[in-house]
């Protein structure tokens, strides 16, 4: 069963309607120590780094999903913000992230003809073969701030064009992150989650 992390920032019952309608059991998480009941875990996110950050502190999350992810192994899914606090930091602010990604996220380059945040429609070139054959990969993106654009590429399940290249998505063994909205992206989110569920639940 997959667990969705309540922790007041996140659009968490977009992200379990959109488990629903592709026929996958999840069950939003608000106390810790419950985390040990699911097989998978999602953390979505909206808003600052360093308020993301604290309230998973605050409300005890942040050692139980150390423990899940670092210990125990099991696959956790970042999306928007949620992938963001699995790196180092956040040029945003001085919170320390997870640190299970190498580097800070860092900002879009300011630009007369660039438009920030970055919201719209997009396309994601995923590197993994994976991924590659889903039939679309078209999301919907909301962000001021990406994953760092010199990432190493071992690290790197996605690439999207914004103005400069930067990493949409991202994989290493357990961990996986979104910068882009599946729960938002209709047909291609719900494809996208299938997928993920696939490959690290259903293995």
């Amino acid at each position: 069963m997959i667990g969705i992390i309540d922790y007041g920032c996140g659009n968490v019952g977009s992200v379990q309607n959109m488990f629903s309608k592709i026929g996958i059991w999840s069950e939003k998480i608000a106390k810790p120590e419950n985390l040990t009941d699911y097989s998978g875990i999602v953390l979505p996110g909206v808003g600052a780094f360093d308020t993301g950050a604290r309230r998973l502190k605050s409300t005890g999350f942040w050692d139980a999903l150390k423990q899940f992810v670092e210990v125990d192994q099991k696959p956790i899914l970042g999306i928007c913000l949620g992938m963001q606090l699995f790196f180092e930091g956040s040029d945003e602010g001085s919170e320390a992230g997870f640190g299970w990604l190498p580097g800070n996220v860092q900002k879009f380059s300011a630009s007369e003809s660039l438009r920030i945040p970055h919201m719209s429609w997009n396309a994601v070139d995923f590197k993994s073969p994976r991924y590659t054959d889903l039939t679309a990969n078209n999301f919907y993106f909301v962000h001021a701030y990406h994953a760092p654009a010199n990432l190493d590429p071992m690290y790197v399940l996605g690439t999207t064009l914004y103005g400069e290249m930067f990493p949409s998505a991202v994989e290493h063994n357990n961990i996986t992150g979104f910068q882009f909205h599946p729960e938002k992206s209709l047909v291609y989110g719900m494809e996208l989650l299938k997928r993920w569920n696939l490959i690290h639940l259903e293995k």
